[in-house]
């Protein structure tokens, strides 16, 4: 009768102090936070972030980071310098399935990949309370950069899923060393199922419409399914299927963005752009008036009196015809249509005239 109260108050004390843990690292990472934002990766469209792990880790303590579950985020490590690092990714206000894709894009450690390690180590897991209860192989060795194709037993080698949590712990360990280190993480969270009216999330599956093909159907169904912003951004965030990353499959990518659609759209539009710049441009050099009065104002001061032939030059380019001042009315010019009257004077000679009068 004694033991189960002493057990219960023991969990009730580990339990209080994981709490009083996270609290304390929730708010003492809270400034370094808006520090370590991470970067859009310059990808149109893209949501993919990135941090450089120099910059996050510092000495051994933990560093507990949330991840949003609609972008992926890339950790990228080089330097030469001893390096030790041990990060809790967490994704942030997640209800449902979800779990971790990761993916290594690059690597250049000592050791022979993938398990074959000396004192360079990357090693994932997850933890219970205070507690680690799942503890990885450790990852080691040499990585050429990941290409969008290639064979995918070699490219399972390279992914590590944690789909049983939704937290996940990476402890990476370069010791002192004289030659660089490299060293590329993608994470995706994905999305364990989706449903076909979901269209912020996508299965990792090459065919966009199975047209009721049963294999494919059930392929689709068992796929993860991972943000739509995410595909067809330049990186990896699916498994491979035949030959090449699921989320970057030309064909699907076609599909899912058109990308045909808006290269036409954008030529139509630059035309009629084009077009109206061009009768703007006309409208002004053809319809402007080169005969427009000069302004007249109320005001006292002394006005400036142009001569005659300025204005007869302004008034009256010879490139453009005069109009008449006053056409004569229609009924005068229907009355003898054999002698018509003469040309009415031009605005201009009355200007002259005008301008002869005031002058005299």
């Amino acid at each position: 009768m004694i033991e189960l109260p002493c057990q219960n108050f023991l969990f009730f004390i580990l339990l209080l102090f994981h709490n009083l843990k996270t609290s304390s690292a929730i708010y003492k990472d809270a400034p370094q936070s808006r520090q370590l934002t991470a970067k859009s990766s310059g990808v149109a469209g893209s949501d993919t972030k990135e941090l450089r792990l120099e910059n996050i880790c510092s000495g051994t303590s933990k560093q507990e980071l949330y991840i949003h579950r609609d972008s992926s985020t890339v950790f990228t490590f080089n330097s030469s310098t001893p390096f030790t690092c041990h990060l809790e990714l967490e994704l942030f206000h997640v209800k449902g399935k979800y779990g971790f894709f990761v993916v290594f894009e690059e690597m250049h450690l000592s050791g022979t990949w993938p398990h074959k390690c000396g004192r360079d180590t990357v090693q994932f897991g997850r933890d219970n309370l205070i507690f680690d209860s799942f503890r990885s192989d450790k990852y080691c060795g040499v990585l050429d950069k990941l290409e969008l194709k290639g064979d995918e037993k070699q490219f399972n080698k390279r992914v590590y899923k944690e789909d049983v949590d939704r937290e996940m712990d990476i402890w990476i360990n370069i010791p002192s060393r004289t030659s660089e280190s490299r060293l590329t993480l993608t994470v995706t969270p994905y999305k364990k199922a989706c449903s076909s009216d979901d269209s912020t999330y996508i299965p990792c599956y090459k065919d966009v419409n199975c047209h009721n093909n049963v294999t494919c159907l059930k392929e689709k169904s068992e796929s993860i399914c991972v943000k739509h912003d995410l595909f067809c951004d330049g990186r990896v965030n699916c498994p491979y299927q035949q030959g090449e990353a699921a989320d970057e499959n030309s064909e699907l990518c076609y599909n899912l963005k058109g990308e045909a659609v808006p290269l036409a759209l954008l030529i139509i539009l630059l035309i009629f752009i084009g077009a109206a710049v061009i009768i703007i441009y006309i409208m002004i050099t053809r319809f402007t008036v080169c005969g427009k009065r000069p302004r007249t104002t109320t005001s006292n001061a002394p006005q400036h009196v142009v001569p005659a032939d300025e204005l007869e030059m302004s008034f009256c380019n010879p490139t453009t015809p005069a109009s008449p001042l006053n056409p004569p009315p229609y009924s005068e010019v229907m009355l003898n249509p054999l002698n018509p009257p003469d040309d009415p004077p031009r605005y201009c000679d009355i200007v002259k005239q005008s301008t002869d009068i005031i002058r005299q």
